[in-house]
């Protein structure tokens, strides 16, 4: 861990030792999730934002015996430190967005070894017009600083289609899209509900991962 100001190394972090694959920090300061680079099994931390340390290393998920979806990547933390999204796909294709198939996820923190597939975000069941063309293309998501409405928000990169805005395959097709997922999740219900494209893209372009940023005027409260 650095000292983003100084660019000093801190010392005594409790994760010194530690090899942790894309940390993510839920913005409330008080989780970081995390892939264990050994066994590739996603991870919570306690996080003491006043001391600068983390403590407590917590498995939610491990990666499974499923040869489709036994890599696990890019993890973001809900607001409120009790919810991980991330996505799933086969180990290693999972981990190129340009070939690897991924779909995603939703971990507990409260209750390691829950998760749930965001089968409405990801589109599972969705008609697609393209059909199965549209389905597993999605990657890399993250939630917004914090909920609104009753959700946690989400943006993600799928290379779905979308009517005659978009369309082609796979390769001329990567977009940012947002997907709403219920802020209190009910046991063995899919909190997730249909992504929907992020207007204002040049629909000619491969967007990367996208990321979210509170207005200047906005204290983020």
């Amino acid at each position: 861990m650095w000292d983003a100001t100084t660019g000093a190394k801190l010392m005594g972090t409790g994760i010194d030792d530690l090899v942790l694959n894309m940390p993510a920090f839920s913005s409330d300061g008080r989780k970081i999730a995390y892939v264990d680079h050994a066994n590739l099994s996603l991870m919570a931390l306690d996080y003491d934002a006043v001391n600068r340390t983390a403590a407590n290393p917590v498995k939610l998920v491990d990666p499974g015996a499923d040869p489709t979806l036994n890599g696990i990547i890019f993890p973001s933390v809900t607001p409120d430190g009790r919810y991980v999204i991330y996505h799933r796909g086969a180990y290693p294709a999972m981990l190129d967005t340009r070939n690897g198939t991924s779909d995603m996820f939703l971990a507990s923190i409260e209750q390691p070894g829950v998760e749930v597939r965001l089968r409405a975000g990801n589109g599972d069941d969705h008609p697609f017009y393209a059909g199965d063309r549209d389905r597993h293309w999605n990657y890399e998501p993250t939630f917004a600083p914090r909920s609104s409405g009753g959700y946690n928000w989400a943006v993600f990169t799928s290379r779905r289609t979308f009517g005659n805005k978009l369309e082609g395959g796979k390769d001329a097709v990567k977009q940012l899209w947002v997907v709403a997922i219920d802020e209190n999740p009910q046991p063995g219900v899919d909190p997730s509900h249909p992504a929907f494209w992020l207007h204002g893209q040049d629909v000619n372009t491969l967007n990367m991962r996208g990321f979210w940023v509170h207005k200047n005027d906005d204290p983020g409260g």
